[in-house]
């Protein structure tokens, strides 16, 4: 799929549901997070070479609670395509997430943001972000 058919699905998947969506202009993503929840983080050449969509979300949040199946769903439909997800969580606590995310059955990667979200403009959440490698 071309990376403008990526964005084009995203943004449709963001205004069908509650989420905040935008296009990351910058090349490199630094996507170091405090911890990661899931118990394979991201490899950094996976990183470099793909489409990454980073939610930014917490477990106290309802509209972002609502979106997880919707997460999920992307992920697994894009999994063989070159496209990686990724969930910050903005929780203060690693084990609530980790247990949210155990209860859950989460199959994308899940980390606690390290300020990732402030540093890109994130101000409220749910909130995706789309990178391109291009």
């Amino acid at each position: 799929m071309k990376p403008g058919n990526f964005v084009l699905a995203v943004a449709i998947f963001c205004l069908s549901g509650m989420v905040t969506a935008a296009i990351d202009s910058k090349k490199t993503v630094d996507l170091s997070a405090t911890q990661w929840i899931t118990q394979n983080p991201p490899a950094s050449d996976e990183l470099n070479s793909c489409v990454k969509v980073v939610e930014f979300w917490a477990t106290w949040c309802w509209p972002c609670r609502i979106q997880i199946p919707h997460f999920k769903s992307l992920a697994k439909k894009y999994e063989d395509r070159n496209v990686i997800f990724i969930g910050l969580s903005k929780d203060r606590s690693a084990n609530t997430v980790s247990e949210f995310v155990a209860n859950r059955e989460t199959t994308y990667h899940v980390g606690m943001d390290s300020g990732i979200g402030d540093s890109r403009g994130v101000v409220s959440i749910p909130t995706a972000l789309v990178s391109s490698p291009e």
